[in-house]
């Protein structure tokens, strides 16, 4: 057998493969860049009434889920985190990250921009729709 696959007799069983798990040595502290106190607030401050069940809706996840965050419970999933990110873009950032780098206000100000161009394309539609049934 060779010397880079390990015997079976010796083959640690920590997982169903055999294979050894290394132990989990960084600090998740230092990973987590969400503020979780900030993160409820904007929670509570996007949606004041039953909070936890629409932020449930918006994120298709348990009501108890979002529960468990905003009592600290729990901390959102990675999944979550992103599905926030997605829904709310640079503004959510902006407000749950304890020191948010300085590219997330030129984004927050392009999803603006972007946002401002969509309703001025609508309010051009709507303007020129109003002309040709004024000359008809």
């Amino acid at each position: 057998m060779s010397a880079l696959v390990p015997a079976a007799a010796t083959a640690p069983m920590d997982q169903p493969s055999g294979i050894a798990m290394r132990k989990d040595t960084y600090n998740h502290h230092q990973v987590w860049w969400f503020d979780p106190p900030k993160l409820v607030d904007w929670l509570r401050q996007t949606f004041p009434a039953n909070t936890a069940k629409h932020a449930a809706q918006a994120l298709d996840v348990p009501v108890r889920t979002v529960e468990n965050w905003l009592t600290g419970a729990a901390k959102p999933s990675a999944g979550a985190i992103f599905a926030m990110i997605g829904l709310w873009g640079p503004d959510f950032l902006k407000a749950v990250m304890p020191e948010p780098p300085g590219w997330i206000d030129a984004a927050s100000l392009a999803v603006e921009h972007l946002a401002l161009q969509r309703r001025l394309v609508a309010l051009n539609r709507q303007q020129e729709a109003l002309r040709e049934g004024a000359w008809a």
